[in-house]
């Protein structure tokens, strides 16, 4: 196993379209994803993975894009993209040994973070959350341990860090998005705080 970044990019997103339906189930499959119907506003929204199997990088949304609305196509004909009001921008990074990883989630954990406080699950860590201090506990990033979650890989091997884009109305992005710089934006200040910092058993 070689320890680093293993892959970087979306995890999930939700894209929403102003469409007509004039029948059907408020909640449904739409391919691989869940679409939700919402008629009082003419609102779909539709989550989901871009790539099933693995993350998918910034320059192809685009692609993955092309493959909702021809899915969308086929349910609901006409459509107009609103925006995005999630995209979960992410990377996984493997460490050498499990010590190492459980040793990160403990040391995410117990830092100070400006404007931030951290929940945490599981004893040792397995997913850390980070939530405004002022945002009603709204959930902005996490660090979890992926290969366990999946069954992929042993406790502390493979831990995920999330930045957790949530968008409302008006201040929604459309796809000239760069995950790339919300995640750097979300995390290179905080890896910086912890140049130094040792986690010690």
């Amino acid at each position: 196993m070689t320890a680093g970044i293993t892959e970087a990019g979306v995890d999930t997103w939700r894209l929403l379209f102003k469409t007509t339906r004039s029948s059907g189930a408020e909640v449904f499959e739409l391919g691989d994803y869940k679409a939700h119907w919402m008629p009082g506003l003419s609102l779909l929204a539709v989550e989901g993975h871009p790539m099933p199997e693995r993350l998918c990088p910034g320059a192809e949304l685009e692609a993955a894009y092309g493959r909702v609305t021809d899915l969308l196509s086929a349910e609901v004909g006409a459509y107009d993209f609103v925006g995005l009001s999630r995209l979960d921008a992410t990377a996984t990074h493997l460490f050498g040994r499990s010590q190492e990883g459980i040793a990160f989630l403990q040391g995410f954990s117990a830092l100070d973070w400006p404007r931030l406080k951290p929940e945490v699950i599981g004893k040792p860590p397995e997913t850390v959350y980070l939530i405004a201090r002022n945002g009603r506990g709204r959930k902005l990033a996490r660090a979890y341990d992926t290969g366990l979650l999946r069954g992929t890989y042993a406790r502390g091997e493979a831990i995920r860090l999330e930045d957790q884009g949530r968008f409302r109305s008006g201040a929604r992005p459309t796809l000239d998005i760069d995950p790339r710089a919300r995640f750097h934006r979300r995390f290179v200040p905080l890896w910086q705080s912890m140049k130094g910092v040792r986690v010690a058993k």
